[in-house]
């Protein structure tokens, strides 16, 4: 048996606003064209301080996304790699990196209720069984340690 530790997926909304209001990709962009994720890495904000194994990724009121975590990296800042991001107080902070694998079958599953621009934990296998993100959140508190 596994330990279930290695399925909690994070869960995240995304958007078409651009990094530091400047450049060519949109957060979306960068998770459907380029298979890449970042997020602050270090500030706090609930961020995960050990990367997951899985991302959902949710938009227009549904997980429309679900992909592994194949690596990941801690960079400088994001201008390291994308020179095109503006120098913003958001951008110039130390950021996680995660290449991510090919989307996993089984979504768009939809909310099931409004969560804003909330990041979630769910286990995997209940995301991709329930009917609604609502339900696997509830399904996954049930059966997972929170």
């Amino acid at each position: 048996m596994r330990d279930p530790a290695n399925s909690w997926t994070y869960c995240v909304a995304i958007n078409t606003d651009r990094p530091g209001s400047g450049g060519e990709r949109t957060y979306r962009d960068f998770v459907m064209r380029e298979a890449i994720y970042f997020h602050p890495y270090g500030w706090g904000g609930g961020w995960p301080k050990v990367p997951p194994n899985f991302l959902a990724f949710r938009w227009a009121a549904h997980v429309q996304q679900i992909n592994r975590v194949l690596t990941y990296e801690i960079i400088p800042n994001l201008q390291t790699r994308w020179p095109d991001i503006p120098e913003t107080d958001d951008t110039i902070q130390p950021v996680v990196v995660y290449r991510l694998g090919p989307p996993l079958p089984g979504t768009p599953v939809p909310n099931g209720q409004h969560y804003r621009a909330s990041r979630l934990w769910v286990l995997l296998d209940q995301l991709l069984t329930s009917p609604t993100l609502a339900d696997a959140l509830a399904n996954s508190k049930n059966i997972g340690k929170w």
